[in-house]
């Protein structure tokens, strides 16, 4: 965004004034239009006034919430990080079908293009490929060692248990079928509930 622009967008800002209190569902339409931006154009291209045109919202109203391209990036990163985990049921294919279900909330066809890019864009961008990994990655892998973990204390999952790579199983699946699905959405609730099922009897099974 060029600084003429910028300051001809304060300038609408300032018309507008003291208001009505921000509506936090336009916050939420305005970070998914920013991931879904970055995803199809990617940093360089990232454009303030698409992102406000995709959400149906005033370029001002986006400028109000996020002066610049860079802080409305950051946030749009960090609102794909799971949710804090509920009260869990406390037995291993309850748990996973809770953990699952929240991952499968944050696929779709937006976070599998957004994966794709800040992998094609790391060279360019590291900080953004690391925050991603940081702040997505990372704790969703954390999620499930700690479920996976709990399993173990109660003797569900032996102690041999590859904990990482039973993560990654399960969310490669769903990033698969989620990819190989027409409408690239990820698998229905029934059909997690049979993945689950299926990789429990995979590891459990003597």
């Amino acid at each position: 965004m060029s600084s003429a622009e910028l300051s001809e967008d304060t300038v609408e800002v300032a018309r507008v004034g003291p208001g009505r209190p921000r509506d936090p569902h336009v916050n939420d339409r305005l970070l998914e239009a920013a991931r879904n931006e970055l995803a199809e154009r990617g940093v360089a291209a990232f454009s303030m006034r698409r992102v406000a045109e995709r959400a149906g919202v005033s370029r001002p109203s986006l400028l109000l919430r996020w002066p610049d391209a860079d802080s409305l990036i950051v946030d749009a990163l960090d609102s794909l990080a799971l949710p804090d985990l509920p009260n869990l049921p406390g037995r291993l294919e309850d748990d996973l079908i809770v953990l699952v279900d929240l991952v499968a909330e944050q696929f779709g066809s937006a976070m599998l293009d957004l994966q794709m890019r800040m992998v094609t864009e790391a060279r360019a961008h590291p900080g953004l490929l690391e925050r991603f990994q940081e702040r997505v990655i990372k704790p969703t892998a954390a999620r499930f060692d700690e479920v996976l973990s709990a399993a173990i204390d109660r003797g569900e999952l032996s102690p041999a248990t590859d904990r990482a790579l039973l993560a990654d199983g399960i969310i490669g699946v769903l990033l698969i079928r989620t990819s190989a699905s027409k409408d690239r959405r990820p698998p229905g609730p029934e059909a997690r509930r049979r993945l689950v099922r299926k990789i429990i009897r995979s590891v459990t099974t003597e």
